[in-house]
């Protein structure tokens, strides 16, 4: 699971999320904060990428037959839609602890928009699968 095309979509995924993210943080949530606005999903990325994907794909069949589904897509749909949910929480957490504006409406915003993007490019591509 972890080989050289995973670490280059991993790093692809992670430049985008970045490029989306820390631009709406900077400007909406903390302005003048680059690390911070930088930070929020310097640590929630890999998170996801290297802990809570591998998980998910080791026991994945185990929780879905657990949860009473057959159709592994949808249970997949749902364990991605959760980490994102976890993922705003967290970021909106970190950036309230470093007195932003609204924390956790950016984490929304920025989140959202960046999942869409990646989204958009692995429809279209298939790039960013991980």
């Amino acid at each position: 699971m972890m080989d050289a095309r995973y670490l280059a979509a991993w790093a692809g995924a992670f430049a985008l999320t970045q490029a989306i993210e820390a631009p709406i943080y900077l400007w909406r949530c903390v302005p003048g904060q680059r690390g911070n606005a930088v930070l929020a999903s310097t640590w929630t990325h890999p998170v996801l990428w290297f802990a809570a994907v591998p998980l998910w794909r080791r026991f994945e069949v185990e929780i879905a037959a657990g949860l009473g589904w057959s159709d592994l897509a949808s249970a997949e749909t749902l364990f991605v839609h959760l980490c994102e949910i976890a993922i705003v929480v967290v970021e909106g957490w970190w950036l309230r602890r470093c007195g932003g504006r609204r924390p956790w409406l950016w984490a929304l915003a920025a989140n959202g928009a960046s999942y869409c993007a990646g989204e958009a490019i692995y429809a279209a591509s298939g790039w960013l699968a991980p």
